[in-house]
């Protein structure tokens, strides 16, 4: 029990330092101790993708706080794009990038179209 409670009382206080606040806090924590080196965010035992790590990154920024997570997600998005195999994983991405505050390009848009 006294584990639990620890684990607990991290959470919150790293959700605190990372600047989040609110209910998401500690899930955000949680996802933010799940974030790769490179960024991006995986399955367990898989390499990190496009899909994944815009879900991720969205529930980061509708957290809160947690700006060098975001910063991080948004430059693995930047960088991997060969993993965007539908119109759904664009869309998904658009609105990731957006949310992080990111500038759609043209091209990114055209494609939506």
């Amino acid at each position: 029990m006294k584990w639990l409670a620890g684990m607990l009382a991290a959470a919150v206080l790293g959700g605190a330092a990372a600047g989040a606040t609110g209910p998401a806090t500690g899930s955000a924590v949680f996802l933010a101790s799940r974030q790769s080196a490179s960024g991006g965010f995986a399955e367990r035992g898989r390499a990190p993708d496009g899909p994944l790590t815009a879900w991720a990154a969205l529930g980061l920024v509708a957290a809160g706080g947690f700006p060098t997570e975001r910063a991080q997600a948004l430059e693995f998005l930047r960088s991997s794009t060969a993993d965007i195999s539908t119109d759904a994983d664009l869309a998904l991405r658009v609105v990731a990038l957006a949310a992080l505050g990111e500038t759609i390009d043209e091209g990114l848009r055209a494609r939506l179209r």
